[in-house]
């Protein structure tokens, strides 16, 4: 995954009177972990991007923005975003695991581990203690 840091958004022909002359140039700081395509798309559309590959620990990091971002677009899908928008979690957990050398079998392992030993939120329970 790439991290674009820099998206410029070219607007050569801004109807503005007073700046007729000029061209407007419209530079955004952008932040964020991106699919690894992205950036080959944004410059086949015209745009100047920057972008750069991150170090491990960086990228461990964004990942796990991106991880936050993801989940609260779960968080507020629709009922028929839902699939798509765990897919993108699914995406990052895969991508995590990989940056963290956990192989795909691993997690399977443990997550079934977990489903042996305690049997996770199927009741639809709600604790809540009043002190």
């Amino acid at each position: 995954m790439l991290l674009i840091f820099c998206y410029n958004d070219l607007l050569q022909n801004l109807a503005l009177p007073h700046l007729s002359t000029e061209i407007i140039m419209i530079k955004f700081t952008f932040n964020k972990l991106v699919r690894d395509n992205t950036p080959q798309q944004q410059v086949a559309t015209g745009a100047i991007v920057n972008f750069e590959e991150l170090p491990k620990q960086e990228l461990i990091r964004h990942l796990m923005l991106k991880l936050k971002e993801e989940a609260d677009e779960v968080a507020t899908a629709s009922p028929k975003e839902v699939i798509e928008e765990l897919a993108d979690v699914l995406e990052v957990v895969d991508a995590i695991a990989e940056t963290l050398g956990i192989t795909s079998e691993q997690l399977i392992a443990k997550n079934k581990k977990s489903l042996t030993t305690e049997v996770v939120l199927q009741k639809a329970i709600i604790f809540a203690i009043s002190l």
